[in-house]
């Protein structure tokens, strides 16, 4: 799916009218960099769940095939986000909720 056909159905772009071309270049160009960094989120986040186990099942009626990955727990889920974006976390952060 290339960048230009899925932007609007990924971002839920809608019709904003401007009145000068300075203020539509801008919007494109944002609208742009958003869909970039959203593309590049997903791919990191896709190469960092790439040794997730998973199991391959067939539908009995239509023969389709789906991957469905094992049961990974929630921290192990924020785990992996972390790594990443190659973020570290300071595990040493206290909240006061005062």
């Amino acid at each position: 799916m290339g960048g230009a056909s899925s932007l609007s159905v990924c971002l839920a772009v809608r019709p904003i009218y401007h009145f000068k071309p300075e203020r539509l270049e801008a919007r494109i160009g944002l609208c742009q960099l958003a869909f970039a960094l959203t593309r590049h989120a997903q791919q990191r986040i896709r190469a960092a769940l790439h040794g997730v186990q998973a199991g391959i099942v067939q539908h009995k009626t239509t023969q389709a095939k789906y991957c469905l990955p094992s049961a990974v727990s929630h921290a192990a889920s924020r785990i992996c986000i972390y790594k990443a974006f190659g973020i570290k976390r300071n595990l040493d952060v206290q909240i006061d909720l005062s």
